[in-house]
């Protein structure tokens, strides 16, 4: 959902070892997109659904530890959300 935004770049990951959880990293221009990492987290944490994410000040970080089917399709609605509520 996220290839589409102009400026985004994702990378998906899975751990070899302990818990092999796939794991989304997501990293944006912010010269494109005016939000920081913690923004997107605290608009996704704060919004409906609640979504909680990870990251650090280059990349936000969701894996899907706890998700049951279809879940996958609502936080990436909601993050895209986000993305185009911040472009410039």
């Amino acid at each position: 959902s996220l290839k589409a935004i102009e400026g985004v770049t994702t990378n998906i990951t899975v751990p070899e070892v302990a818990n092999r959880t796939p794991t989304l990293s997501i990293s944006w221009d912010q010269q494109k997109i005016k939000m920081t990492v913690p923004e997107l987290r605290t608009r996704l944490k704060e919004g409906t659904p609640s979504i909680e994410v990870m990251g650090n000040r280059e990349s936000c970080v969701i894996t899907a530890w706890m998700m049951l089917p279809g879940d996958d399709q609502v936080v990436a609605s909601r993050v895209v959300e986000e993305f185009k509520k911040a472009m410039v």
